[in-house]
Formats: C-alpha cells, structure tokens, sequence
C-alpha cells in the first residue's frame, strides 16, 4: 500500500543524496528506477528542485527510509573532524568509500543521542599531532608504551574490540560489500571511531583490522584534502607495523619463535589469536627469520591450502562491538524512552539502527509489547 505522503516541509536535499549512496545507487540508476532523469535527481540533490509527492514516496518506500530521516538537520558534520581513512583509497570507487561514510556520520549521530542519556567510558587514546614519518623502532616503542600506560603486560590480548571500547572507542560493523575496504576510522569531537566491514567474518584477520584502525588513530592526523596515493602507501604501511607490534610484541612473540615448522606456527596462532601469515610478517620485519626461511614458510601455506583458510579460522568467534548495543538495553530497560523515540528521534531505517548498534530487530518488539494494553478474563 502506498503511503501517499505530500512533503510539506523543506525536504533536506543532503538527505536524498546520502538515502541514494547509502542503497548503493548512482544517479542514472535512481532515475530509471524512479522513472526521471539523472538531471533531474542531480537537481533534487543540489537543492534545485524539490520531488513532487509520488517522487518523495518512492525515496521513503523504495529505499526504505522513515519520512523524518529527510528533514533531519545536517548540522552534525563537524569540519573539525579528521578524514576518514580507508585502506582501499586506491582501488575501491568513490561509492564504495561514500557508502561507509554516510554509515560513519550515523554511528556519529547514533552516539549524540545516546550521550543525552548515558556516560560513554573516557577517551584514553591519545593522537599524535605532529604528522612525520616513523622508523620502524618509533613505532614499536610506541605500541610498548600504549601497552604500559594500559596495563596490558606483553602477552596476548584477550579481546581486542572490548579493550578499545573501554578506553572510549566507538566500533560498529556493517554488512554492505566494500571491495578491498575492511574498514576505515577518523576522529570526531575529540571521539575515536573504528568502522569495520562485517563480511570478513574471520576473527583473527579482524582482529588485526582493529590493530591496524588504532594504529592510524593514534599516528596519522589527516584532514580532509591531504590524502593521495603516495601518503596512503605510507601510512598504510606505518599501520600495518604498528598492528604487528601492537599485536605482537617482540620482547615476547620474537622469543617464542624456536621453529620455523608450519605446525608451531599453528600451535602459536592458538595462543596469540594472530594470523599465521601475520606472524610470518612480523618474524621478517624483526629479522627472525632469514628471507630463505621466510619463503619456505609461505611454500608450505600454500601447499597446504592455507593462504586463505586458516588451521582455527572457523573455530574463533569473531569479537563482537557491545557499547552501542549496551546502551540501547540500558535506555529500554531503564523506560527513560521507548523504541518508538529513539528511532524517530534517530531518523534511521530500523534494519540500519540494528545493524550499527549490533542489536536484533527483536529487541524493539519485545520493547513495544511493554506498552500493549494487559487484558485479564473477569469470567
């Protein structure tokens, strides 16, 4: 049934753009499924031309937005923020990289709301503001400090996502396929975020993904404009080591490798919760291991079938973000608001809230069946 809306207040033409990207559509696409031209959503977009109600209809009910979500404010784009890092800036489209954006900017607005009504944990990461190039011992000696300013020792780290959510980073997963994307991550109002794609469902290579996140929040102060193809390169690779390091430190890890046996590297990964490949890397960039060593190493992943599927890939669970999840139980329990108002006071699709928060659709109706009438038989 068609819902007939006429739009009556100024529709918020950032909205009908972000609705288009967010479902993946270009321009030209959404015109021939809405039946007008690419121009004439260009115009919608720009603010040029607002859609007639049969048009605005098609926004709601095809894309599946709620009404409020296009006269929301977008005054919630900070230009203090840093720019979004993604490790595929060179290889995945500009939509792809717009898609997680837009997911970004709601976690944001998510966290806005919630701040009205509970206390998120105190940010303990601290961001390097000078930008420079670091040698591999700076990085490892940061990674050694971070690890002692929190207490971590040099073992393995238990549970990665819950660690950095208690020192105030704010995680979330989607489903969308971002090709070469695993994730990205940006500071906003002094806010760490670390956004993942959930379609790598392998623990210990998301794991490294959020080592490799914390790394360019804490290293790379990047505003929007400066990033190219040669900055990347750099401070992907600057990541990348920290990740290891973080990870893996070498006044520990680098004195457990006795063998060079493929067996013992599995054997490890179980204590470790690393990738046998990324522990190959880190024995190289430690100089553990000789290249001779190295290469054999990587003969026998491969002769072994595991360059993509791991020994205990399936037998780990993925770590699962539970701040955001947490703290739509605590408002529901509590009955400060009710399903209803947070999502209209949210302004996103239900499926989209669920998604980002790590929360169940089930959550919402089991909350709405508090406010239903209690009927008793008086016979």
């Amino acid at each position: 049934m068609k819902s007939n809306i006429t739009p009556i207040q100024k529709i918020n033409s950032v909205r009908l753009k972000e609705a288009r990207i967010a479902r993946g559509y270009s321009q030209s696409k959404l015109g021939n499924l809405f039946g007008v031209s690419r121009q004439t959503i260009s115009k919608y977009e720009e603010g040029c031309m607002s859609p007639k109600a049969e048009i605005f209809n098609k926004y709601v009910e095809l894309l599946n937005f709620p009404l409020s979500y296009f006269y929301n404010s977008t005054l919630d784009y900070e230009s203090s923020d840093t720019a979004i890092l993604f490790r595929s800036l060179a290889t995945a489209s500009k939509m792809e990289r717009e898609k997680l954006s837009i997911r970004a900017e709601w976690i944001k607005r998510i966290v806005r709301y919630f701040s009205q009504y509970l206390e998120f944990p105190e940010v303990i990461i601290k961001q390097q503001t000078i930008n420079k190039d670091y040698s591999a011992e700076e990085i490892e000696n940061l990674s050694k400090l971070l690890r002692q300013h929190w207490n971590l020792g040099l073992g393995p780290i238990s549970n990665l996502t819950a660690l950095l959510q208690n020192k105030g980073c704010f995680i979330a997963r989607t489903k969308i396929k971002v090709s070469k994307s695993d994730g990205c991550s940006k500071w906003s109002e002094n806010r760490p975020y670390i956004f993942l794609t959930a379609d790598k469902n392998v623990a210990v290579r998301s794991r490294f993904d959020l080592a490799h996140e914390l790394g360019h929040l804490i290293l790379h102060h990047i505003t929007e404009g400066m990033m190219n193809k040669e900055l990347l390169k750099k401070i992907e690779k600057e990541a990348n080591y920290f990740a290891g390091a973080f990870l893996l430190p070498r006044e520990t890890f680098g004195n457990q490798i006795v063998s060079t046996s493929l067996d013992y590297f599995i054997q490890l990964k179980k204590e470790w919760k690393v990738s046998i490949a990324a522990m190959i890397y880190r024995c190289k960039e430690l100089g553990i291991l000789s290249e001779n060593q190295t290469s054999y190493l990587w003969r026998q992943l491969a002769a072994r079938g595991m360059k993509k599927n791991e020994p205990y890939d399936k037998e780990f669970i993925p770590e699962k973000p539970t701040l955001l999840h947490d703290a739509v139980e605590i408002l529901l329990e509590s009955g400060i608001v009710s399903a209803e108002e947070i999502l209209q006071k949210i302004a996103l699709p239900k499926e989209d809230f669920c998604e980002l928060c790590n929360i169940s659709s089930h959550v919402f109706d089991k909350n709405i069946k508090l406010y239903q009438p209690k009927l008793r038989l008086i016979k």
